[in-house]
């Protein structure tokens, strides 16, 4: 390997990253409006731009599937990583490139919002994770560094969802048991947000109604009234009791 951290601290290195290659909004639209002449509004453009994190490649592609549609808005709304254009480039550019033991490492850790090497490794039940969560990083595996320690990544936002889409397809046994795995992990860490999330999606509604009903007032008092609101419309009805309610009705 080339040596960066020495020709970085001589000021003798240009770092061209990620962030720097995304398209402005301008420049989505000079892609969307003026090369590909779809004509769509700014507030499309927006939702497209921020969902497509101003991946180029993934704009064009998004181009290419709006241009025979009539169902634009409809389409725009729910745009997600299990298009077909997305999932066919990133299968056949990305994913079924890589070696099994990565492919299986990049299905099973998608269905955590963000990813580090002990929880991986709890939902793994493996010990090298935050290894190969570093050489997925080097390799461009659409992965985002979220510190500057190197210890919390996410997926890009379409490739998160074309890994969790291809997990339900290749391994729908398997999806349950991971979000146990990662409730148990998050609750023993402190993390309640994310315990609750995935308490929810395991479909272990009791845990996630005693874990609302003991925090909920910390994060409507935070400002964080969303979050909330969306705890209690994940569960059934049959999980909702007084407590619910009054979290509901705050």
């Amino acid at each position: 390997p080339l040596g960066l951290a020495r020709l970085r601290a001589s000021a003798e290195l240009l770092e061209i990253r990620a962030p720097d290659l995304r398209l402005s909004t301008e420049e989505a639209t000079a892609l969307l409006n003026g090369s590909l002449r779809l004509g769509l509004a700014p507030e499309q453009v927006r939702i497209l731009r921020e969902r497509t994190e101003g991946w180029a490649a993934g704009l064009q592609l998004v181009g290419l599937s709006l241009r025979d549609r009539e169902d634009r808005d409809r389409y725009i709304a729910s745009f997600a990583g299990d298009d077909r254009q997305i999932v066919d480039y990133l299968m056949a550019e990305v994913l079924e490139r890589q070696h099994p033991q990565v492919r299986d490492f990049l299905l099973r850790t998608s269905i955590v919002q963000r990813l580090t090497g002990p929880l991986c490794d709890a939902l793994l039940g493996s010990s090298d994770s935050a290894r190969r969560l570093a050489e997925l990083e080097r390799a461009n595996m659409f992965l985002v560094s979220l510190d500057d320690r190197r210890q919390w990544y996410r997926y890009h936002h379409l490739f998160g969802d074309l890994l969790a889409h291809e997990l339900s397809l290749a391994f729908p046994d398997d999806v349950v048991p991971l979000h146990r795995r990662a409730y148990e992990w998050h609750l023993r860490e402190g993390l309640v947000a994310e315990a609750i999330a995935h308490a929810i999606a395991a479909g272990d509604h009791h845990q996630a109604a005693e874990l609302i009903a003991a925090n909920w007032l910390d994060f409507v008092n935070r400002g964080e009234l969303a979050t909330v609101e969306a705890w209690t419309q994940g569960l059934p009805d049959k999980a909702i009791d007084p407590r619910m309610c009054l979290a509901r009705a705050w």
